[in-house]
């Protein structure tokens, strides 16, 4: 509270409701995109190894900062086929920015994003479909938001096959990243691709980037000394 975090992440939050309404002011949406963004970024990796490790014991405002966040990413996923170019695309870098990270291994993604973060995905997937198809082929926005499932991808890897705290949420994390890797793998030969074929660099790097995300992993052959 000290900081003004969340009293900044709220604001956002208010102006990305906003949106998607007839009468949002185009500036303000797209501020609110990269600083609650950026606020979510830095209370995510601020509490990297709090309760994201131990969620048990959590103070009220802790449970609301993480609320808020959820619901930033559910909104800045919904926000990615918005009919503004320019706010879908800050849309989809707000994206980038809430889950990049500095080190080689993605942080451990907290249970309170679950939810947001799986309808973030299933937006992010029905938008990868919208700008390859052959009425809305786009090969900019698409490479935005391939950039963009790149690293949701990577950030979302430790929450893999897990399920919502809420039961009647209607998409679940596992299958949210799958059906996003599947829309990656068809930009390939789509109608967006036709026009860019430098698009398919920009899924090889998606892909590297989720296979990549946890650098500490074993492998099976790990113990085998390799040829230099």
């Amino acid at each position: 509270e000290k900081s003004g975090l969340l009293k900044n992440a709220e604001m956002c939050r208010e102006i990305l409701e906003k949106a998607f309404e007839s009468s949002f002011v185009a500036c303000e949406v797209h501020g609110a995109a990269f600083l609650g963004s950026s606020c979510l970024r830095a209370f995510r990796l601020g509490d990297a190894n709090g309760t994201a490790v131990d969620s048990h014991n959590v103070s009220p405002t802790i449970t609301k900062c993480w609320s808020v966040c959820s619901r930033i990413v559910n909104l800045l996923g919904k926000g990615l086929m918005h009919a503004d170019e320019v706010i879908g695309n800050a849309c989809a870098q707000g994206l980038v920015i809430s889950f990049s990270y500095d080190g080689h291994d993605a942080p451990i993604l907290n249970p309170f994003l679950y939810e947001g973060f799986a309808l973030a995905l299933n937006e992010l997937n029905s938008a990868l479909k919208k700008f390859n198809s052959i009425d809305h082929a786009d090969p900019t926005r698409a490479s935005t938001l391939i950039r963009a499932a790149g690293v949701l991808l990577a950030a979302s890897t430790s929450g893999a096959g897990s399920r919502s705290n809420t039961e009647d949420v209607s998409v679940d994390l596992g299958p949210a990243r799958l059906q996003c890797t599947e829309a990656l793998f068809s930009i390939l030969g789509g109608a967006a691709y036709r026009k860019d074929e430098e698009l398919s660099l920009a899924v090889g790097e998606a892909l590297a980037a989720y296979a990549d995300a946890f650098g500490n992993a074993k492998w099976s052959n790990e113990s085998e000394i390799w040829p230099d």
